[in-house]
């Protein structure tokens, strides 16, 4: 029974690794769309003269960007444990 016990667990632990990758796939395309956003909104406000307001939008485009780059530590993690 052993065998077959660490064959479903080995089938689990692998099906959970694929879930949570793509799980911070979908938050990398998100905060992706989020930074735009905010890069934009950034841009519209000085060209308007709102500098303090696109201050705040820049710290929000450079927070978005350590999101970013945090899911795909996250995603190159897990595959790595994965063995790919």
């Amino acid at each position: 029974m052993g065998y077959y016990t660490d064959r479903l667990n080995k089938k689990r632990a692998k099906a959970s690794q694929e879930r949570q990758i793509g799980h911070a796939q979908s938050a990398r395309k998100h905060v992706k769309e989020e930074a735009d956003h905010w890069r934009k909104e950034a841009e519209h406000a000085a060209a308007t003269g709102q500098y303090d307001y696109a201050i705040e939008c820049w710290n929000m485009v450079a927070a978005m960007n350590d999101a970013y780059a945090g899911a795909t530590h996250e995603i190159l993690q897990r595959r790595k444990a994965m063995g790919y």
